[in-house]
């Protein structure tokens, strides 16, 4: 296991998320960033709609440069994955292999 350096601990007090239970915790408090994320919701499916119709991939990445612990960690993939197999029920396309990287902090 390695041992984080100073710098690292410095950047994780700074930039780390409140833990995931309590009053106030980011799950608790992240409605703002809820409502951000829908009403870009239409642009991620038209996004998946462009990108599989105009270059069929073998895989797709999916990442989370700034997940948390909340019931929005993981919304936005599911929104993802779910609109990657549905155009690809809907063109009758084998789906791709997907690959989903979810991370916070580069010492995470």
């Amino acid at each position: 296991m390695q041992t984080a350096t100073r710098k690292e601990m410095e950047t994780y007090e700074l930039f780390h998320m409140n833990k995931g239970a309590g009053e106030t915790s980011y799950a608790m408090n992240s409605s703002v960033q809820n409502t951000i994320i829908s009403c870009a919701e239409a642009w991620r499916k038209k996004a998946i709609v462009q990108i599989l119709c105009t270059s069929w991939p073998e895989k797709m990445g999916i990442v989370d440069m700034g997940c948390s612990s909340s019931p929005n960690a993981l919304r936005v993939i599911s929104e993802i994955v779910d609109g990657v197999y549905a155009t690809t029920r809907l063109l009758e396309w084998s789906p791709p292999e997907l690959v989903v990287h979810l991370n916070d902090l580069f010492a995470n």
